[in-house]
């Protein structure tokens, strides 16, 4: 039975820097990982945040690249018939440093089958001291992501 595995989800993301900031005279790749929902969460107020994680790779070509680790929590702030408008937070490490994100995805259910289609725009942070000590500024890097989710609930596969 996947009564166990209720609420979990797994899935692969993709993403495309833009608005890079000082990160802007280096080329990029698009970033790509794995994300995993859980059934845990808490209420702040009337907004119920879900728990889960994060594991990608991004890459600013000579510049920066690392592994993103991050602890995600998110909520719906808008419910359409389609799916929720949810707000994503993430910290954790990125790279060689701490590092954050922000955004907003859009959650489309495909009829039919357990998948879910989440395209999302989001604020990445990063500080990294080593490349403050080479390019001398203060080590903060921010960037803007747009992207995709697409994840799977695994009850189903039970």
């Amino acid at each position: 039975s996947g009564a166990a595995m209720i609420g979990y989800t797994a899935g692969l993301m993709t993403g495309y820097p833009i608005g890079l900031g000082v990160l802007a005279d280096y080329d990029v790749i698009p970033n790509f990982g794995v994300v995993v929902g859980t059934p845990f969460g808490f209420a702040v107020g009337p907004f119920e945040m879900g728990l889960g994680a994060e594991i990608s790779y991004y890459d600013f070509v000579d510049k920066s690249s690392g592994v993103g680790v991050l602890a995600t929590i998110n909520t719906a702030i808008v419910e359409t018939a389609q799916g929720p408008v949810a707000v994503e937070l993430g910290a954790g490490w990125y790279g060689l440093g701490p590092g954050g994100v922000a955004g907003l995805t859009y959650s489309y259910a495909l009829p039919g089958v357990p998948l879910v289609i989440k395209p999302f725009v989001r604020a990445n942070l990063t500080y990294d001291s080593d490349l403050a000590k080479i390019d001398g500024n203060d080590g903060l890097h921010t960037w803007v992501t747009l992207g995709i989710y697409l994840s799977y609930n695994i009850s189903t596969s039970f």
